[in-house]
C-alpha cells in the first residue's frame, strides 16, 4: 500500500483545521446568541406565560451546543473543550456589551485577553497533540 504524498496530507490537515475552526466559531456564535437572547428575555419577562418566548433562544443555544459536540468528536478533548468554551465565553461577553448594555472594565478586558491567549496557545499546540 502506498502512502499519499506529504503535500496532500498537509492540505487535508489544513482543510480539516479550517473546518474545525468554522465549527468552533459557528458554535460560539450560536451559543452566545442563545445566551444573550435568554438573558434579554429574562430581564424583560418575569411571569411564566411570558417565558415561553425563551424557547427560540434555547433552540439556538442547543444548536450551538450540537456543533460544539460535533467539534469535540473530531479533536482531542484537551483541545476541543478549552477552545469551544473559551470562544463561547468571549462571544457571550461581547454580546452582553453590545446588546444588553453591560459594561466592561479593566479586569473584564484583561480576562478576555487571557482567554484569547489561552485559546491561541491551545489551538497552535493542537497540531502536535493531534499527531501523538
Amino acid at each position: 500500500m502506498t502512502k499519499p504524498p506529504a503535500s496532500n496530507i498537509a492540505s487535508d490537515y489544513s482543510m480539516s483545521k479550517a473546518f474545525d475552526a468554522s465549527l468552533y466559531l459557528a458554535s460560539a456564535a450560536m451559543t452566545a446568541t442563545g445566551l444573550v437572547r435568554m438573558r434579554g428575555e429574562l430581564m424583560e419577562n418575569y411571569g411564566f406565560a411570558e417565558l415561553t418566548n425563551i424557547f427560540p433562544s434555547i433552540t439556538i443555544y442547543l444548536m450551538g451546543l450540537g456543533l460544539w459536540v460535533f467539534a469535540m468528536t473530531r479533536n482531542p478533548l484537551s483541545v476541543a473543550y478549552p477552545i469551544g468554551t473559551g470562544v463561547a465565553i468571549i462571544g457571550s461577553v461581547i454580546g452582553g456589551i453590545l446588546f444588553l448594555e453591560e459594561s466592561i472594565d479593566m479586569s473584564k478586558g484583561l480576562g478576555i485577553l487571557l482567554v484569547l491567549l489561552g485559546v491561541f496557545v491551545i489551538g497552535c499546540n493542537s497540531k502536535q497533540t493531534a499527531r501523538q
